[in-house]
């Protein structure tokens, strides 16, 4: 299957098969337990996020039309200042457009995870990968294998490991299947869902 970077005119496509992708997702029922108000949000959410991915890191997609999408963060880009105040990407819309409690939920759920991807990562360069969806109707057919595959093609050659989270239980095992190991496992604040954090090696070429 064929991935390639995204690029701006795939953005609503993109933000679409993200939103249907995540739409009863464990972090999402939980930051938005309203299906009404996760039908109005998400797909600005989504695009932010594929704009931040763009500018900041890379954001590839599988398949014409799409069948997934990958949004991957570069090495020591977790650590930098790439977009202080939110004005280059729209996250400082956020608080407006997504409300208080999603907010509030959301900035509690990054200061868990931050200081757990930092033990994660052991200080040195790695390729974190915030967001793998793959078309619910289009699932099994290889779109989310494919996009692994094409960074880890990358990774393994330069030497240099990724990382994840994910909310769901059930991801843990695909994940194992393509090298990843829990690293650290932990429970979101607030009523919120458990999470697994998982590294995997680069692989001898």
């Amino acid at each position: 299957m064929r991935v390639t970077r995204l690029t701006e005119g795939q953005i609503e496509e993109a933000s679409g098969l993200l939103r249907r992708a995540f739409f009863d997702y464990p972090v999402w029922t939980w930051l938005a337990s309203d299906e009404r108000q996760r039908r109005d949000v998400m797909p600005w959410f989504m695009g932010m996020s594929l704009r931040y991915g763009m500018l900041a890191g890379e954001a590839h997609g599988a398949g014409d039309p799409l069948l997934g999408v990958a949004i991957w963060d570069p090495p020591g880009h977790l650590d930098s200042d790439f977009d202080p105040d939110g004005t280059k990407t729209g996250w400082n819309e956020m608080p407006q457009r997504m409300g208080a409690e999603f907010t509030a939920r959301f900035d509690a759920m990054i200061e868990t995870q931050r200081p757990v991807r930092a033990r994660v990562s052991r200080g040195a360069p790695i390729w974190y990968l915030p967001w793998l969806g793959v078309e619910p109707a289009a699932q099994r057919t290889g779109a989310g294998s494919a996009l692994l595959r094409t960074m880890f093609a990358r990774t393994d050659a330069s030497g240099v490991p990724c990382m994840l989270e994910t909310e769901n239980a059930a991801n843990v095992p695909y994940y194992e299947r393509h090298g990843f190991v829990v690293a650290e496992s932990g429970t979101l604040p607030l009523g919120g869902p458990g999470f697994w954090t998982m590294r995997r090696e680069a692989q001898a070429v």
